[in-house]
């Protein structure tokens, strides 16, 4: 049995929230994630549902003149984590 590895890849990520893989990698490097992108065993990032959701505030931020923020990663994940 083939396992599968938790959480979205950045691929399905950049068809789910309409950004392309350089922003999500852009979004990664300027700290503008709620908190770190964790990696699978490879090394490739695997996003959670709470990522997707948080890039949707961002698109429609972006989209409606505001900054895109301090890049402090001050958007907070639910259960503080």
């Amino acid at each position: 049995m083939v396992s599968v590895p938790e959480g979205l890849s950045i691929g399905e990520v950049a068809r789910r929230s309409g950004l392309s893989i350089h922003t999500l990698r852009l979004y990664e490097r300027e700290g503008l994630l709620t908190g770190p992108v964790r990696r699978d065993a490879a090394g490739r990032r695997r996003y959670s549902a709470w990522d997707v959701e948080w890039l949707g505030s961002c698109r429609l931020f972006r989209a409606s003149g505001m900054p895109a923020g301090t890049g402090d990663g001050s958007g907070s994940r639910p259960g503080g984590a």
